[in-house]
């Protein structure tokens, strides 16, 4: 079996990876070729460890499809099969599109509150301005560019004076929510 001279020392990383990274890149750089031997105990020898790390390298090389180990006979580098290859690509492929649909809607979905609850940050300062104490909720939706802008308001507070006018226009005016889809809650004692 062909084994390039003795790079690096092992560092950092398991002697298992380290061995596992260095036969899996023999593999795919055609140092070791397809049907070829691979003897433990020469891997072994050649990172100066134990058989241990060297099998279980082996185990993940074998479950990645890139040797075949026949117990009590051999172990050899896998011959290429295109299909296989291709059929393990397009489900690689389908996972990675999946998992970037969940992270988008998972990133989305985040995004909306934040921005849900910077707008009714600046109800809340808006309203102190005017001297009044409240909290606010606010719903947003998607606009047809992507943005998330407020459709709808909930503001809690006493209104023994009534709503500040300048709060309800500030929120038609500045954010776009029209009086008719901003709601007032009346509650006397407020933190």
């Amino acid at each position: 079996m062909p084994i390039p001279e003795k790079g690096n020392d092992l560092c950092r990383l398991s002697a298992k990876d380290i061995i596992y990274r260095t036969v899996c890149e023999w593999i795919i750089t055609g140092v070791l070729r397809p049907g070829e031997k691979i003897l433990d105990s020469e891997l072994a020898r050649h990172f100066s460890v134990s058989r241990t790390p060297v099998r279980e390298a082996l185990q993940v090389l074998e479950s990645q499809k890139l040797i075949c180990v026949r117990p009590g006979r051999a172990t050899v580098v896998a011959e290429l099969d295109v299909e296989e290859g291709r059929r393990w690509l397009e489900d690689y492929l389908a996972s990675v599109h999946s998992r970037e649909a969940e992270l988008t809607q998972t990133v989305e979905s985040q995004m909306k509150v934040i921005i849900e609850q910077e707008y009714a940050a600046y109800i809340v300062d808006k309203a102190a301005e005017l001297g009044w104490t409240c909290t606010a909720r606010v719903a947003c939706e998607r606009s047809e560019e992507g943005l998330y802008l407020p459709v709808r308001t909930e503001v809690t507070g006493p209104q023994t004076a009534g709503v500040p006018a300048q709060l309800v226009q500030s929120i038609a005016e500045d954010l776009g929510v029209p009086k008719e889809a901003q709601v007032y809650i009346n509650k006397e004692e407020m933190p």
